[in-house]
């Protein structure tokens, strides 16, 4: 029997819908960008949308720890039962160049495992959500992963970025490459099963992914690391070096193929 986590599950939704709207206001304008290191840009709409999500959160929680992308991060969250792990907009390379494939991730993690999830594209209105134990849903509607077991049909999301670079080009053959942008984004496609499957060889960090894990496990599919553990959240250490995530169908056939 999981607890309930009604009241942190409305929240999220809430700031998820209010960053949205920041989000999309700059979509339709040209915005500086700067750099925190390469290949890692930010716009204001990121700040903005940041500084939306923070305030709201923690109008509700002020007790729980916080993790954000655009947010000095601080290790008092280290020693808190419950963090909230977030990214502001990710797919800030995407939402540059005009493409609408990025999201607002909003997470709940309580001991190490996320518990509330949101994930929100405001150019297309779609709201992916889970609250552990609940199922996920888009828009209210209840999502579920693929059936597909043929890896050789199945399409697998890969990131533009890493197409770009050719390292997905020992898996030409191996199943239909799908391209598409943003982490979190790839996730929830995956949990309603508009794509079977997704993966990344490349580090990534904890808010990349951890909205998304809780919608895709609750949507019936498996996350897991490049060798087959499990994540645990709120680390020290916030980069994680690689995931997988897909239909449980897939997800043994897949680790196999990369390793």
């Amino acid at each position: 029997m999981h607890a309930t986590f009604d009241a942190e599950y409305q929240v999220a939704l809430h700031a998820a819908l209010k960053a949205g709207e920041v989000v999309e206001k700059y979509f339709h304008q040209t915005v500086a960008v700067r750099h925190k290191s390469k290949n890692q840009p930010v716009t204001v709409a990121d700040d903005e949308a940041n500084a939306i999500i923070h305030q709201l959160v923690f109008n509700s929680f002020p007790k729980d720890g916080w993790l954000s992308e655009e947010t000095k991060d601080n290790h008092l969250r280290l020693s808190c039962n419950r963090v909230w792990i977030v990214d502001p907009l990710d797919g800030t390379k995407e939402f540059i160049n005009s493409i609408p494939e990025f999201a607002i991730s909003i997470a709940l993690v309580v001991k190490g495992r996320p518990v509330v999830g949101v994930v929100y594209n405001p150019i297309t209105k779609e709201m992916f959500s889970a609250q552990v134990g609940k199922g996920a849903f888009l828009n209210q509607l209840s999502i579920h992963v693929s059936s597909q077991s043929d890896l050789v049909q199945a399409k697998i999301l890969a990131s533009r970025s890493e197409l770009a670079r050719d390292e997905w080009k020992s898996f030409e053959g191996v199943f239909h490459i799908v391209p598409a942008g943003g982490m979190a984004y790839k996730m929830v496609l995956v949990a309603c099963g508009k794509c079977d499957g997704s993966f990344s060889l490349q580090p990534k960090s904890e808010w990349d992914i951890c909205a998304g894990h809780l919608i895709v496990e609750e949507a019936g599919g498996m996350v897991t690391q490049l060798d087959g553990s499990a994540f645990v959240y709120n680390q020290k250490n916030v980069r994680v070096m690689g995931i997988v995530h897909s239909n449980s169908l897939l997800h043994s056939q897949i680790l196999k193929k990369i390793s």
